[in-house]
């Protein structure tokens, strides 16, 4: 978080520690709503340089934006692997580790 906050979001230290974590998260989807504008100019750019170039005899569908936008992450993961770990974790927390 400190990494994020002091590199992304430009903060001082000063101004990261005394952040809530609710401003924190605030300032974080604020960047992330930015990226995604950014990211949607140059996805806009390629989408028409693809269109101009686009082969119509094919019978391709017409390129749009979100072709060239980058894949959200999944915000949540299935992963066993990270449950097992969690679960350890828990374990020992608890005073059960192995």
């Amino acid at each position: 978080m400190w990494s994020f906050g002091v590199r992304n979001l430009r903060l001082s230290d000063r101004e990261f520690w005394d952040l809530t974590l609710a401003q924190f998260d605030a300032l974080a989807r604020r960047y992330k709503d930015e990226q995604r504008r950014l990211d949607y100019r140059s996805a806009m750019v390629c989408s028409i340089l693809a269109e101009i170039n686009r082969d119509r005899k094919r019978r391709i569908k017409p390129f749009s934006p979100e072709d060239f936008m980058p894949k959200e992450e999944a915000e949540e993961r299935d992963d066993p692997k990270m449950e097992r770990a969690l679960r350890r974790i828990s374990q020992m927390l608890e005073g059960k580790g192995e």
